[in-house]
């Protein structure tokens, strides 16, 4: 399991909201932050 801050991807969060997800998930979110250039 991986841990992120959500805060770090939604402008809405006001406070660190950690949480965990999959490898795989959090693989896809890698993937994608990659194609859009960041």
């Amino acid at each position: 399991m991986v841990k992120i801050n959500l805060k770090q991807y939604y402008p809405w969060y006001t406070q660190d909201e950690i949480i965990e997800i999959s490898e795989e998930v959090y693989e896809a979110i890698r993937a994608g932050e990659q194609q859009e250039g960041g």
